[in-house]
């Protein structure tokens, strides 16, 4: 059997497959709420990973005993500092985290001196580097908790991959989906921007090493067993973004675009080969693949908003409810958000690309719940809707991923 963990930004989820792709144990656990004060999102590790614990030892033995190998992925952003030990030197720091977007004194904030001076790499990186990015997260704390790079042995890692790390005591590596994620990855020639460096003054060994997509890093350690009841020796894959791996599990192909419509939306096209462009997003892919896509859509939080919105105005006069037309704002709302993405598709296809596709697969909490915005999206698109297999969709694609490491 094969384990796949996603620890994510608001759950962490689990799901076991036995050889044939069957679903022999799904779960989630609530992830630990942030510390979020001003530009600050910061969780505790330690709270983290005892949460991995507890949905890992919901497990039922005789499953438990039958994984051969694990693969985890998660939140691609966001970052954690360790020492030569594997020890933590911060909390782990999440992609909401706005402290690059401070002043540093007369050159802007961090994050636009960043961009300004790293533009000419934007075709290469396949995204513009943002607030919550290692790149940007790491030039923050090198210039205001300078002591921490005092070590040589300091390194910086995404929470997936410490997860693995903690698994198999070893140093935090990363793969390429994850690396594309600092938004300091030449994906190209699959190296770190060297430019980074010299502009940072981090070094270039606080950065992880780069191994290959699905490559094993280790065996499950006696301290992984003791604390998680994995037997010892079972194999670890390096993580994954989830971005990646929620696409892998809806089984996207070259005839299809991908959706996904959770608290932000993305909409992706895979293709064989990289291609540099500013005009939109590249992502390295498994299998040796890339993606396309638009990422950052309007999603579920602009329905959440519109719900708390129409909750508040029954509260403030409910006998105008007969005049208030809900549905039809609803439905509005969701159009809105349908012209976004099939705008989206637009611009991320070629005319010849656009003949090949015959479906949408369509994944994330609001796509997969909401009929309403099915049906919205095969109106527009005038294209078969595809939902995928299982609803932890990340954790099912990685558990895909780990048996064909």
């Amino acid at each position: 059997m094969f384990l796949g963990l996603d620890v994510g930004a608001s759950y962490a989820k689990l799901v076991v497959i036995d050889a044939n792709n069957k679903i022999m144990h799904s779960g989630r656990e609530l992830m630990p709420l942030l510390n979020i004060d001003n530009n600050i999102a910061e969780c505790n590790i330690n709270k983290i990973i005892q949460t991995v614990h507890g949905l890992i030892s919901s497990i039922d033995e005789s499953i438990k005993n039958k994984i051969k190998r694990i693969a985890v992925t998660g939140q691609m952003h966001g970052i954690l500092l360790v020492d030569e030990k594997n020890v933590p030197l911060t909390n782990f720091i999440s992609w909401q985290d706005n402290r690059s977007t401070e002043p540093l004194n007369n050159n802007g904030t961090y994050l636009s001196f960043l961009k300004k001076n790293l533009l000419k790499y934007r075709g290469v990186t396949g995204t513009e580097i943002r607030p919550g990015m290692m790149g940007s997260i790491l030039f923050w704390l090198r210039c205001n908790y300078s002591q921490i790079f005092n070590s040589k042995k300091v390194k910086a890692t995404f929470l997936s991959d410490y997860i693995v790390s903690l698994l198999t005591d070893t140093r935090p590596v990363c793969d390429p989906t994850n690396a594309a994620g600092s938004g300091i990855y030449n994906i190209k020639s699959n190296k770190w921007i060297e430019d980074y460096f010299s502009l940072t003054g981090i070094p270039e060994d606080v950065l992880p090493d780069v191994v290959k997509s699905n490559a094993i890093v280790g065996e499950v350690n006696s301290k992984a067993t003791h604390f998680l009841g994995i037997k010892e020796g079972v194999s670890v894959v390096s993580s994954f973004g989830d971005y990646q791996t929620a696409i892998h599990a809806s089984e996207i192909d070259k005839k299809s675009i991908a959706i996904n419509i959770g608290t932000g939306s993305q909409v992706s096209f895979l293709i064989d080969k990289f291609e540099e462009s500013k005009k939109y997003e590249i992502r390295p892919h498994v299998n040796n693949l890339y993606t396309k896509c638009f990422s950052g859509l309007p999603g579920g939080r602009y329905i959440e908003l519109f719900e708390s919105f129409v909750n508040n105005v029954y509260q403030i006069n409910r006998s105008t409810e007969h005049d208030f037309k809900v549905e039809g704002l609803r439905l509005t709302l969701v159009d809105s958000l349908v012209d976004n993405y099939y705008n989206a598709y637009q611009k991320l296809l070629t005319t010849r690309e656009k003949l090949k596709v015959n479906s949408i697969i369509l994944s994330g909490g609001v796509g997969r719940k909401s009929s309403l915005v099915q049906q919205a999206i095969k109106n527009k698109f005038n294209l078969k809707v595809v939902l995928p297999k299982s609803v932890n969709d990340a954790a099912y694609g990685v558990a895909l991923l780990s048996k064909n490491a």
